[in-house]
């Protein structure tokens, strides 16, 4: 048998997902020759973002997705804020509506046809890093790449990481769960504006999204700080979830029309988690591999964006220069100075938006009353009130 063949990339990404699918796309463009390797040969459907925010989009259109996004997405021209059973306000956002499996299957279709990319339909079987360069060996083929950087976008997953001696440390357990399902709606029913966002904040629920589909009729994303095995988590995937929705927003289909959900309940658990131990010469971590938000944040796709922009930045010199990738300069990626506030707020974000649904400290119901339940004039006046009090006294001389 003859030798396995053996190429060499600028770049290696493993994992083809949105945040490897990104990066392999905006590096070819920069004239970097690039690996995507993942074990299946197309992105099959998984259940996380439905809804993109139009930040994500403006910025994924800035990579020159524009056409592949048109193909897939339905523009939501403006959102309804539902509180309460009423429209406290319309968003003039333009969202989207599309599966992100969708949207990331039109990108590695396209890079399939992009002669800077080679994709590898494989495992990788083992990784040996340096500063000068990464030899990679593929689980099926046998074959063996090498790669200038090895960038790491196998998401949440921890079995890849412990082969490279990543551990992950847990911030929050069973930090969360959403849930993903389809409405069946009669001719009575009529969203506000084109997509809604009901503010729940009750029985550890918080949000819950209602929005077209490319497909035809309406879906839904229920946000919660139900933890995995809870009785509500069971009983809205297995019970009468209708039910349940009506008693979460019960002034919900005075307002919309009547509604109930049908089909299959998808549903994603959530721990919050950071990795350790990734700083090692030649390789980053991006997206989830780095670290796991939580998805009532809204911005796991902007934290995913973000580091691909700083790969930008920062890769073409690094492959132009012949630089050795060492863990002072592959420190940059991760303390770049927008790439690590943006990792540093979006955090605290998920750990203070659980805080204030679960928490029942005197603070955290007020801020519930006040945020959720009173009328927008009066949030505003006690806003005021508040910022009066905290100004500092001053006396005249």
């Amino acid at each position: 048998m003859s030798e396995p063949s053996e190429q060499h990339f600028d770049v290696a990404i493993a994992g083809g997902g949105i945040a490897g699918s990104l990066a392999a796309w905006t590096l070819s463009r920069k004239g970097m020759r690039v690996a995507l390797i993942d074990e299946r040969d197309f992105a099959a459907p998984f259940f996380r973002a439905e809804r993109i925010s139009s930040l994500a989009i403006g910025d994924m259109r800035a990579f020159g997705l524009g056409k592949l996004i048109d193909g897939v997405a339905i523009p939501l021209q403006n959102t309804a804020v539902i509180k309460g059973g009423r429209v406290e306000r319309i968003t003039d956002e333009v969202d989207f509506s599309v599966p992100l499996w969708l949207l990331v299957g039109q990108i590695r279709n396209a890079l399939k046809q992009n002669d800077q990319v080679c994709v590898f339909t494989d495992r990788v079987k083992s990784v040996r890093n340096s500063p000068g360069s990464q030899e990679i060996a593929l689980e099926r083929s046998g074959e063996k790449i090498t790669s200038k950087l090895f960038v790491v976008a196998t998401g949440s997953s921890t079995a890849f990481l412990k082969k490279l001696g990543v551990r992950r440390k847990i911030l929050s357990r069973n930090h969360s769960s959403t849930f993903g399902f389809n409405l069946n709606t009669d001719a009575s029913f009529q969203l506000p504006a084109a997509s809604a966002t009901v503010r729940i904040c009750q029985d550890g629920a918080d949000y819950m999204n209602i929005f077209p589909t490319p497909e035809g009729g309406f879906r839904a994303n229920l946000f919660t700080y139900w933890p995995a095995g809870d009785d509500r988590q069971r009983n809205f995937i297995k019970g009468d979830s209708t039910d349940i929705l009506k008693r979460l927003a019960p002034k919900l289909m005075d307002l919309t029309g009547t509604f109930e959900v049908t089909g299959d309940i998808e549903c994603g658990s959530v721990s919050v988690m950071k990795s350790e131990g990734f700083l090692q010469p030649g390789l980053v971590l991006i997206g989830d591999a780095y670290g796991r938000i939580c998805p009532c944040a809204g911005r796991g796709i902007n934290k995913a964006i973000q580091d691909v922009k700083t790969l930008n930045k920062l890769v073409p010199d690094w492959i132009r220069n012949d630089s050795p990738l060492t863990v002072e300069i592959l420190d940059h990626f991760y303390h770049d100075e927008d790439r690590e506030a943006f990792e540093e707020w979006v955090f605290e974000e998920s750990m203070t938006l659980r805080s204030r649904i679960v928490e029942n400290s005197p603070k955290q119901i007020f801020r519930r009353v006040w945020y959720h339940h009173l009328p927008p004039k009066v949030q505003e006046f006690c806003w005021n009130q508040r910022q009066r009090m905290r100004r500092p006294h001053t006396t005249t001389p």
